[in-house]
């Protein structure tokens, strides 16, 4: 038997670092229906964690895909919606691939930190961004919505470039975590 599974590439963006101070302030999902960029420009907090929440909860055997998942996107989202009293169980219901372990398990020596451009340039990903995440808390603050927008844009692009690249790694590191059967990835975009 055959575990189907749709992928769904995901990406937060931030106004730091502490999920106790900091908020999320724009959450890209690319689903099997295309790719969407919600900001804080037109959405509270909650309202952008909900998106989340919901569109998961759309999607059978959902595996979440993003690079630093595990050690960001995945606890600020739960912190936050907690926060605001949100479902968060649905992010922990969900198979998880974070890329940047894949790329620290197979292709690095000494689990080295790698940066998502970093690797994607190495690959050979296209990744043309002028904006850091870095620069987000800023951006946002100025109420340079279309920045943020646009960046969180580009981060989802990346991941999913990356993992189409990394695939057959990645689905390897998922049936070994969770100790899984044959696999079968649902495209992230119909043709």
């Amino acid at each position: 038997m055959i575990l189907s599974l749709t992928a769904i590439i995901l990406d937060i963006e931030t106004t730091g670092l502490n999920p106790l101070e900091d908020e999320i302030v724009a959450v890209g999902m690319r689903t099997p229906n295309g790719l969407e960029v919600h900001t804080a420009e037109d959405n509270l907090e909650r309202g952008l964690i909900d998106r989340v929440l919901v569109e998961l909860s759309r999607w059978p055997n959902p595996v979440l895909v993003g690079y630093n998942i595990t050690g960001f996107d995945l606890p600020f989202l739960t912190a936050r919606g907690l926060k605001h009293s949100l479902p968060v169980h649905v992010l922990r219901d969900c198979y998880r691939i974070d890329l940047m372990h894949v790329v620290q398990r197979y292709l690095l020596t000494n689990r080295r930190y790698c940066k998502l451009s970093e690797i994607a340039s190495f690959l050979g990903v296209d990744n043309q961004d002028d904006v850091t995440g870095s620069d987000i808390p800023e951006l946002a603050r100025q109420g340079r919505w279309d920045e943020v927008e646009d960046h969180c844009r580009k981060d989802v692009e990346t991941t999913y470039n990356l993992f189409r690249r990394l695939q057959e790694l990645a689905l390897h590191n998922l049936q070994v975590r969770y100790n899984l059967g044959p696999l079968q990835v649902v495209e992230v975009e119909r043709p």
